[in-house]
């Protein structure tokens, strides 16, 4: 759970918040087992990118990272277009009535919820909502599949 998505309000006041929640998003944004992958792709190509340019708490490392960066500018700069190109496209699958930021916050937020959810609300819903639920809650089985699909789609060598 974190902060920043505001998912701790709802998991703070239970289970059933929770649910409501998770329902509400769903809806919202028109996630559909179909399209679990498409949200979690925006996720990863802003966790690729955000990778390449985080600061790391290792002062020394940190100073060997820049210079190895400085030695390799140009391919980071052509990297670092790429990577904002595939993020613009997986962006262009999101509702448009939302802008990319407030699709993966609340994405996060649903993935987030989805995970406190016990089996025995899930059952209970609507078969609809329910397989959108399970979808969430293994959108992060097979990482490394997942990854080379997405590098596939989008033709890109390395991420």
């Amino acid at each position: 759970m974190c902060k920043q998505c505001g998912c701790v309000v709802f998991i703070e006041e239970g289970p059933e918040s929770v649910l409501k929640r998770v329902v509400n998003i769903i809806a919202e944004m028109g996630v559909t087992v179909e399209n679990v992958q498409c949200f979690e792709d925006g996720e990863r190509i802003c966790g690729f990118i955000a990778a390449r340019v985080a600061s790391s708490d290792d002062e020394e490392v940190k100073e060997i990272a820049e210079w190895v960066a400085e030695l390799h500018e140009s391919l980071y700069a052509e990297r670092s277009r790429t990577y904002a190109k595939v993020a613009r496209e997986v962006f262009a699958n999101f509702p448009q009535s939302f802008s990319p930021k407030e699709v993966i916050t609340e994405w996060h937020q649903l993935e987030q919820l989805c995970r406190e959810l016990g089996d025995g609300l899930v059952v209970s819903m609507d078969e609809g909502i329910r397989d959108v639920i399970r979808a969430v809650q293994h959108v992060h089985d097979n990482p490394r599949q997942r990854r080379l699909e997405l590098m596939k789609r989008h033709r890109i060598a390395d991420l």
